[in-house]
């Protein structure tokens, strides 16, 4: 099979990653593949594409990508009515692509990407929705262009994101399929490996308990959420450290969020005990060396993030949201809190800060779940079966 991966990437998230892995997957498995990005202005993108041998070509070579969204709202008028006319160039581009490539299928993941596709090509759509997609949470734009496609394949990271596009109406049951995402052990015995400290369950030692969270400075990724955490930690001496990974998006009101964080850090005074890392250039390492996984997210369709937590063996400790729920079994993986209820998710904390017995049962049935669910061979036999359906 021929195979177009649809990018238009602003930032390399967790996301554009899984894009990456199983664009080489497909590869190893013997199929043509070509990624195709709108801008190549991502430079952590394009190398990791080329560094993991994949061929990649952009629609509009530009130093910066296109932010369509505003504060105010004349300007957002007038990038959007803008951003029409410039779809045609993409457009334009993109068919140049088709015709000389002659993708059987074209994967994206994103609105953006969907809209400029020919709805009459000789190729499948795949579009494997990474999202959540509760009806609430999707514009008007986003259902007329899912409209225009009626042939149009959803894969879905989760069983809850194919419920959520089931019940909204955007497709039939029959033409949701699941394509969860993957860890890949290999990758992390390589930094267990590395490993120079002992988990909270083993140690002895009186040293501190470590907090992790990760995920892009927007206010949806509820990093003010863990530093109210943080702030009754230390207000009730409890000792620990707190990592907070992450990247600035372009646009999204990103840098103005990162900024109200860190001036919220220092007026708790929580300078000592709340790090903030942006861009670290190994993650995984992170993941690591820290004992949990805080994640106060407002909408998720399968989080990387908890995937690799627990694939390290640390608990999560989560919003019930989307298909978070699907990894974060309470109890049993980590515990599922009230929605951004700061005292819930300190309780949490503290029942596995004072119980290293109970700590061990979480890490043990987390690394379970992802080793036996979230395998790499899992996903490439659900992506062959639809290989084989058209």
């Amino acid at each position: 099979m021929k195979i177009i991966f649809l990018e238009a990437v602003q930032d390399l998230g967790g996301a554009r990653k899984s894009t990456i892995e199983l664009a080489k997957r497909c590869k190893e498995q013997g199929h043509d593949v070509l990624i195709v990005d709108f801008w190549g202005n991502c430079k952590p993108f394009v190398e990791l594409a080329k560094k993991n041998g994949l061929n990649i070509e952009f629609l509009d070579r530009r130093d910066s990508p296109i932010i369509v969204a505003s504060k105010n709202k004349i300007k957002y008028f007038i990038n959007c009515f803008l951003y029409l006319f410039y779809m045609l160039k993409l457009k334009k581009h993109l068919k140049k692509n088709i015709v000389k490539f002659k993708p059987d299928i074209i994967s994206l993941n994103n609105i953006k990407c969907l809209s400029i596709v020919p709805k009459n090509g000789n190729f499948k759509i795949q579009f494997i929705a990474r999202g959540w997609y509760n009806s609430n949470s999707i514009s008007l734009f986003t259902k007329f262009i899912f409209k225009r496609y009626k042939k149009l394949m959803f894969y879905t990271v989760s069983q809850a994101t194919r419920q959520a596009i089931y019940s909204g109406g955007l497709a039939k049951l029959e033409n949701i399929h699941i394509l969860t995402n993957v860890i890949d052990f290999d990758v992390v015995n390589k930094v267990q490996e590395q490993r120079h400290f002992l988990s909270w369950d083993k140690s002895i030692e009186n040293r501190h308990f470590v907090i992790h969270h990760c995920g892009g400075f927007l206010k949806t990724k509820g990093q003010h959420v863990s530093v109210e955490v943080a702030k009754k930690l230390k207000k009730n001496n409890v000792s620990f450290k707190m990592y907070m990974t992450g990247i600035i998006y372009k646009g999204q009101n990103s840098e103005e969020y990162y900024d109200t964080l860190i001036k919220e850090i220092k007026e708790y005074e929580l300078t000592e005990e709340v790090k903030v890392i942006l861009n670290p250039p190994n993650i995984l390492e992170y993941f690591d060396k820290s004992d949990v996984l805080l994640f106060p997210s407002y909408t998720e369709g399968l989080p990387r993030v908890v995937l690799e937590s627990m694939a390290f063996g640390k608990p999560v400790i989560a919003n019930p949201v989307g298909g978070v729920i699907d990894l974060v079994i309470n109890n049993h993986t980590g515990y599922v809190t009230d929605f951004n209820d700061v005292d819930d998710y300190y309780d949490k904390l503290m029942k596995l800060i004072k119980d290293k017995n109970e700590y061990y049962r979480l890490s043990q049935n987390a690394v379970s779940l992802i080793k036996n669910t979230y395998s790499p061979a899992i996903q490439i036999d659900n992506f062959n079966k639809f290989l084989k359906s058209i």
